[in-house]
């Protein structure tokens, strides 16, 4: 079961989508304004957001830029749902960040074939990005002799630090 926020400012559809959804297990948040959108996606940290492009307040397009700017924030995987189907508004999107595009309306097991691939490859793509950083990431205890000379200096009364200006030695 994922967790889902899908924003869509039109009822109907965002009914449609929830239940279509829903019925395959997942659990799915709707929410019909941009703002609000990218407050709830930096609190659920959801596993996938699905955008349409014109919704108030901020538009798809723009929330999806902005949460790819800001990886400290979440970096969820993002389908563009949306009625805009020319080339351009597919490489836009694809090109800001968006896992995939999928252009409505769309028969619904193409919908469920779309979310299940996303999060499959998002899920595998974001275990490999975890297990390499944390091989190569040095234990917390570690501290090079150099970085360990320098604090001793600096905190102990040794040598004092140099004080530099424009890469420059100060007064030599």
């Amino acid at each position: 079961m994922a967790r889902i926020v899908y924003v869509e400012d039109d009822e109907i559809v965002a009914e449609l989508v929830k239940s279509i959804l829903t019925r395959v297990g997942h659990s799915v948040t709707v929410l019909d304004h941009g703002t609000l959108a990218y407050d709830t996606i930096a609190f659920k940290k959801p596993d996938l957001v699905i955008l349409d492009q014109n919704v108030p307040g901020m538009d798809g397009l723009d929330l999806l830029r902005i949460v790819r700017r800001n990886p400290s924030l979440y970096c969820p995987a993002v389908l563009m749902l949306s009625a805009k189907g020319g080339e351009d508004a597919i490489a836009e999107a694809l090109s800001a960040g968006a896992s995939d595009y999928l252009v409505k309306p769309c028969a619904p097991q193409d919908l469920v074939r779309r979310v299940e691939r996303i999060l499959d490859d998002h899920t595998a793509r974001e275990c490999s990005l975890r297990s390499v950083s944390a091989s190569r990431a040095d234990p917390p205890w570690l501290v090079s002799s150099a970085t360990a000379s320098m604090m001793k200096a600096m905190f102990i009364g040794g040598v004092p630090p140099l004080r530099c200006r424009w890469g420059r030695r100060a007064g030599g």
